[in-house]
C-alpha cells in the first residue's frame, strides 16, 4: 500500500517521517518525498503511527487504507509555546543555553539514553538511489521524471548486543534479510552496483572495513555516529564523542515539539579550516530537552 505523508497546512512533504506498526517493533521512515510502503498482507492486522519532529503524532487504521492509489495523510503541527529555556549560575543570573552546550550534554547521555542491553527490531527496508537534475532522463529519452534508481526491498531484522558493544566485531550484532527481492520495474545503474573494496574503486576515506569486507550494510552501520560514538565513523565526525564538538559550529534555531516533547533544533556547520576549504558539512540535530536525547 502506497501512502504520503504531508503537512496539513502547506501540503509539503515531511521528510523521514516515522511509521511504525502499533504494539509491534516494526517500521519504517517516509523518504525524500513523504511517501513510504506498507505491505498488502499487513492490512488488516492493526494501526501504524507516524510521527515526525515538530508534529503532533497520527494513528490510522490499516485497513482504512486504499490499496490501487496512494494514501495522503496529513499531519498538523505540535504546539510549539515553551517558556524560556535557562541554566542558573550561583550568583543567580539567568542564561540560555548555548548550541555547544546542548549537544556536549547529548554527547555525555548518550549511553544513558540509548540501550547497552542486547536488542532487536524489525523494519520495512528499502534501499534506493535519487538521481539529481535530469541527466538519467534524457540520456534514456524518458518524457517521465525518473525518481529512483536501483531500488531493492526486503524485510530487515537487526540483532544489536547494546550501545557498548562494537557494532562490526561483535558476532551478536547481526542484520538479517527476509524475503529481499530486486525491483525490476525501476532503472538500474550498473556503475552503482560496484563493491565496496576499501580502496579502489568504491571506498570511504579514512575508513577501512576489517570483519566482513564489503557488505553495504556495514557501511550504513560504519556511518551512524551515535552507535558509533566512541569509533572513527567518518570525515569531520571522526570519532563522534571527542571530535565532533571540535569540528563544528553550533546555533540554536528554536524550540519546537513532538506531541509534548520539547526538542531543541541545533544547526550545525563544519569550520573551514578544518574542511580544508574544499568541502563543507552542515545540518541540523534535533535534541530533546528531557535527558538530551539525540534524535
Amino acid at each position: 500500500m502506497s501512502c504520503k505523508v504531508v503537512d496539513a497546512s502547506s501540503g509539503a512533504p515531511i521528510v523521514y517521517a516515522t511509521v511504525m506498526l502499533k504494539n509491534i517493533n516494526r517500521g519504517t521512515h517516509a523518504d525524500l518525498n513523504g511517501n513510504f510502503e506498507i505491505p498488502i498482507e499487513q492490512k488488516n492486522k492493526g494501526i501504524i503511527r507516524i510521527s515526525s519532529i515538530g508534529y503532533k503524532t497520527k494513528e490510522v487504521k490499516l485497513s482504512q487504507l486504499k490499496t490501487n492509489s496512494i494514501n495522503v495523510i496529513y499531519l498538523s503541527i505540535a504546539n510549539n509555546q515553551l517558556n524560556e529555556i535557562v541554566i542558573k549560575s550561583s550568583k543567580k543570573k539567568k542564561r540560555q543555553l548555548l548550541g555547544i552546550q546542548i549537544v556536549k550534554q547529548a554527547i555525555q547521555n548518550i549511553t544513558e539514553n540509548y540501550p547497552t542491553e542486547p536488542h532487536s527490531y524489525i523494519g520495512y527496508y528499502r534501499d534506493y538511489q535519487q538521481p539529481a537534475g535530469d541527466s538519467y532522463q534524457k540520456n534514456r529519452q524518458s518524457k517521465e521524471e525518473i525518481k529512483y534508481l536501483n531500488v531493492h526491498e526486503a524485510i530487515i531484522e537487526s540483532f544489536d548486543d547494546g550501545f557498548d558493544s562494537d557494532k562490526l566485531d561483535s558476532k551478536k550484532n547481526q542484520s538479517l534479510l527476509y524475503n529481499y527481492r530486486t525491483n525490476n520495474q525501476f532503472i538500474q545503474d550498473p556503475s552503482l552496483t560496484v563493491p565496496y573494496d576499501n580502496e579502489k574503486r568504491k571506498y570511504s576515506e579514512s575508513v577501512y572495513i576489517t570483519p566482513l569486507g564489503g557488505n553495504e550494510l556495514n557501511i550504513l552501520n560504519l556511518t551512524n555516529t551515535i552507535r558509533n560514538h566512541d569509533k572513527m565513523s567518518f570525515s569531520f565526525s571522526n570519532v563522534f564523542e571527542k571530535d565532533f564538538v571540535k569540528n563544528h559550529k553550533f546555533k540554536v534555531k528554536q524550540v519546537i515539539f513532538s506531541d509534548t516533547t520539547p526538542i531543541y533544533e541545533v544547526s550545525f556547520s563544519s569550520i573551514m579550516e578544518t574542511t580544508n576549504y574544499d568541502y563543507a558539512a552542515f545540518g541540523t540535530i534535533y535534541i530533546s530537552k528531557q535527558g538530551f536525547c539525540n534524535s
